[in-house]
């Protein structure tokens, strides 16, 4: 069915209305809970300081590709997650501070979930009061809504239905168009950051392509349209190198490699049987994200039961009715872990068992359940034109409507406040001395909240990464797979020396049992506030090395390392031009998220180590000339300094990211100069309309 442009424009704004209207009421209307929750600490462990990070990137001019502020550094662009190369997040958080930019974005995107399903929904021929159903139900979901709290998760997963809308137009539409909304949406689903739900959305996708392969393609077209859809696969990974490459590279290095993680871990915080099934029933309404997160995941509308058995009663789209029929139950099943087979053949198949939390697959439950909802909705439309006049089907079309979008933004709501509603003085966790602890460079060890180091802007351990640098994992020997960043020194005393070499000095908030813990483990003398602690033996970030030994052997070498002392220095190789010169001396003189610089003076060549991580794209120059980078202490950067008074410069400028931007440009430009060459042939074949003529049915191109 088609319909005008402007019908389309009317749904995203009534959709948008009802998004903004949702933040109103229950996000600044609404009284929301304290104390600890997992949405909090989502919101402001992670999302809110990775927001701060890449807004003050973008204001100095830089994107967001390498963050110091965690442990010894962490390639931020790579890592994906934070999002720092999605488009709606560089527009955005260039333009506003990260608290409103957040904010807006949340509510764009919740539109966006609404609209492109209503725009899947009418492409496959449901009429506008079963696609505005679908819409709501996917819209005002519990994943969706919870998207605030977890803003990674939302820029990734409102593109499943923009997925799916756009593989129909390459199945049956041949215009070039069709192709780039295809690889658009690949994009911007890979760039929003999660890699799970872009796995598991890309999945039906593709299921979805198959099946419309046999029901949506007419004869003749099939091997046209999976050509365009492999065009827009390659246009897809032209566009994303940019993270792409670097993120492939990050993963050769990471503690989480593809080897995958064991079936008892992948199935962790699976949804109940019984859950699942009163969801089914509409009876989980008045839960909330954060305070019971399981249940409430999976919670349809109420007349989701009799609307899904009208289903088969609308024949334009049975056989869609029973491909999402079954991909609903597909993943209903997934979800609850490796209690079923479903969820166990998954785990086996290739690449199957990279991912954890079985009930992230709930997204994909709620939107298809959603159109089997819409196709029922219109069966029962259909039915009731058949005995009913117009105006009483306009009637109970709006009802339906009105039940389903009434209940669900109802029994919704947002339980945990948002900083932008929040005064200045609450909207994060400060922490005194910031500013002096930004220019001596020293770090601390915080056991506040992940990521405060990232917002302060202050060099920080320990923190939180769903994947970090193997080398990390290595160098504190934790021993698991899974290892995300914690550090606990009260029970391993042990790793006091291998903060010591990574320059940590100070120790726990004063006046708080955790700050007091802190500075018994540390065992260092008491610091002013607001640190409880301070090490005075802990390695200066930028030193001369005094002694220098060689071993090849990872194990030996963290012997060695923790038998010396704070300026002695162990290679992986043997390397000639410098003497331990217990005289000279090495001044940071500025650090940039991307770029340090280093003063020194010695009297003879000299090692220099900048206690930072030794990650590929750091290269060095000393007063102009490339200068090779020598890994020191297991993990660190070291260069060879000759005598004299010398300045060095570490500039991250990773080869990865600078391929892909070539690789993306080199994409766009092709792009651009093949719909330039087609519009210039388009109009010199146009011919002469007749006044009868109307291109489609009603008149109008089908969306």
């Amino acid at each position: 069915m088609g319909r005008p442009i402007g019908s389309a424009w009317k749904a995203w704004t009534g959709l948008g209305a009802v998004a903004g209207a949702f933040w109103i009421l229950r996000m600044l209307g609404a009284q929301h809970a304290s104390g600890f929750s997992y949405a909090w600490l989502d919101l402001y462990g992670y999302v809110i300081p990775a927001a701060r990070f890449i807004h003050d990137e973008l204001l100095a001019g830089r994107l967001a590709l390498w963050n110091p502020f965690q442990f010894a550094g962490l390639p931020t662009a790579a890592m994906a997650m934070p999002g720092a190369l999605y488009p709606g997040n560089l527009l955005l958080l260039a333009a506003l501070p990260a608290e409103r930019a957040l904010a807006v974005s949340t509510v764009l995107h919740w539109t966006a979930a609404g609209g492109f399903t209503w725009l899947f929904a009418r492409r496959i021929g449901l009429e506008t009061a079963p696609a505005a159903i679908a819409a709501l139900t996917f819209m005002l979901s519990a994943r969706i809504l919870s998207g605030v709290y977890q803003h990674f998760i939302l820029t990734t997963q409102v593109w499943l239905p923009a997925l799916c809308w756009a593989v129909h137009g390459v199945l049956s539409d041949g215009r070039p168009r069709w192709i780039a909304a295809l690889a658009g949406t690949l994009a911007l689903a890979f760039l929003g950051g999660f890699l799970q739900t872009f796995t598991y959305e890309v999945q039906l996708a593709a299921l979805y392509g198959g099946f419309g392969l046999v029901w949506i393609c007419t004869p003749g077209t099939r091997s046209r349209a999976f050509a365009h859809a492999a065009l827009a696969g390659l246009m897809a990974l032209g566009l994303v190198a940019p993270l792409l490459l670097p993120a492939l590279e990050f993963a050769g290095l990471a503690n989480r490699s593809l080897d995958g993680i064991t079936l008892s871990e992948a199935s962790r915080t699976s949804v109940e049987s019984g859950q699942l099934l009163r969801g089914l029933l509409g009876a989980l309404g008045g839960s909330a994200p954060g305070l019971q997160p399981y249940p409430w995941l999976v919670a349809l509308p109420a007349l989701a039961l009799p609307l899904a058995l009208c289903a088969p009663l609308a024949r334009r789209t049975r056989a869609h009715a029973a491909f999402f029929g079954s991909m609903a139950l597909l993943a209903g099943l997934f979800t609850l872990g490796a209690a079923t087979p479903v969820f166990r053949t998954y785990y086996a198949l290739p690449l199957g068992n990279l991912f954890r939390l079985a009930d992230r697959m709930d997204f994909i439950y709620v939107f298809c359940a959603g159109i089997v909802l819409a196709c029922g909705a219109q069966g029962l439309i259909d039915t009731l034109r058949l005995r009913t006049g117009p105006r009483a089907v306009g009637a109970i079309s709006a009802l339906l409507v009105l039940a389903v979008g009434g209940e669900l933004f109802a029994r919704s709501r947002l339980d945990i406040a948002h900083p932008v509603v929040l005064p200045p003085s609450e909207r994060h966790v400060s922490l005194e001395r910031a500013e002096d602890l930004r220019r001596s460079g020293d770090r601390v060890f915080l056991a506040v909240l992940p990521k405060l180091g990232t917002s302060e802007r202050i060099f920080a351990v320990p923190d939180y990464e769903p994947s970090l640098p193997r080398a990390y994992a290595d160098y504190f020997a934790t021993g698991h797979p899974l290892w995300h960043g914690q550090l606990d020194l009260v029970k391993r005393p042990e790793l006091l020396p291998l903060l010591d070499r990574m320059s940590v000095r100070l120790y726990g908030r004063a006046g708080t049992p955790r700050g007091e813990s802190l500075r018994r483990a540390a065992g260092g003398r008491p610091s002013s506030p607001p640190f409880a602690a301070e090490r005075p033996q802990a390695t200066p970030r930028v030193f001369v090395a005094t002694r220098v030994r060689v071993e090849p052997d990872p194990e030996q070498a963290r012997r060695a390392l923790l038998a010396g002392g704070p300026r002695d220095v162990v290679l992986d190789r043997d390397i000639s031009g410098f003497a331990a010169q217990p005289g000279g001396t090495a001044r940071l003189v500025r650090h940039d998220p991307q770029r340090v610089e280093i003063e020194t003076d010695c009297a003879v060549p000299c090692l220099v180590v900048l206690t930072d991580l030794d990650y590929p794209g750091w290269q060095a120059e000393l007063d102009g000339r490339p200068l090779e980078i020598q890994r020191a202490n297991l993990i660190f950067r070291g260069v060879v300094a000759p005598a004299g008074q010398h300045r060095i410069v570490f500039e991250y400028r990773p080869a990865p990211f600078r391929i892909g931007v070539l690789a993306s440009a080199t994409t766009l430009a092709t792009v651009a100069a093949f719909w330039g060459l087609t519009r210039r042939r388009a109009r010199g074949t146009r011919t002469p309309r007749s006044p009868g003529h109307t291109p489609g049915p009603g008149g109008v191109a089908k969306w």
